[in-house]
């Protein structure tokens, strides 16, 4: 059973949300209800959190998260971290889509020879594959935070995971957007996507995860290496 007003998990027999205090009378036990209202509170949190981000994507990580609290901040990560496999997947089904079209107009019957990404099926097998690397950010920053002993539960990783792979997905929708004509465009926005990527995990390891800075600095480019090497892995196992 989940709160109606913020979206807490609560227990079958429970008369009021300990997280924001509503009565049992706005609590509803529908399991469909549940579900979906529970989607819709994670995307309206994850939606704030990505607007406070917006405006201070560093120091604004911590208190987006401590204004969630944990429970909260674990549903918005995730929340985040499918967004940001769909704008991944948008862009990418966009790009493809031009790529395809100019070798068309320029080599004609050749372009045959090109894998087609258009259709749902495609975005969607896309999107699952642009899942892993957030998965993947999240359990090594999960486990360079055991290493160096920091206590905080998994919903500190899942959404460090999701808000700073959040420039990435929007480089990658904007970039597809606009298309190969202005790669120096596309280009500059990873520049800053990765930046954002560096300092945000930072942030996120040493405010969030609670890691020193001297273990949290080290972590970051090792869970860039984790991360990319289990994506590589994962991919390597479906090819």
């Amino acid at each position: 059973m989940f709160c109606q007003g913020c979206g807490s998990q609560l227990g079958d027999t429970a008369a009021f949300c300990s997280n924001c205090g509503d009565s049992a009378s706005i609590l509803t036990s529908s399991n469909s209800t549940d579900i979906g209202r529970h989607v819709k509170v994670s995307s309206r949190d994850a939606l704030t959190a990505l607007k406070q981000l917006a405006l201070n994507p560093v120091g604004g990580l911590p208190i987006a998260y401590g204004n969630l609290g944990d429970q909260r901040a674990l549903s918005a990560g995730l929340a985040m971290c499918v967004a940001f496999a769909l704008a991944s997947s948008a862009g990418m089904t966009l790009g493809a889509n031009q790529i395809q079209s100019l070798a068309f107009n320029w080599f004609g019957p050749v372009t045959g020879l090109i894998e087609d990404r258009s259709g749902f099926s495609a975005f969607l097998s896309t999107a699952l594959q642009f899942l892993v690397l957030p998965a993947s950010i999240a359990a090594a920053s999960l486990a360079l935070r055991k290493m160096a002993g920091a206590k905080p539960p998994i919903a500190a990783d899942v959404f460090t995971a999701g808000a700073a792979l959040a420039p990435f997905g929007l480089a990658m929708f904007i970039g597809g957007l606009i298309g190969i004509g202005n790669a120096e465009i596309t280009l500059l926005l990873f520049f800053f996507a990765i930046t954002f990527l560096i300092l945000m995990l930072y942030s996120g390891f040493t405010s969030v995860g609670q890691m020193t800075d001297r273990a949290g600095a080290p972590a970051v480019p090792a869970a860039i290496l984790i991360s990319g090497w289990l994506c590589k892995v994962v991919f390597a196992a479906f090819i």
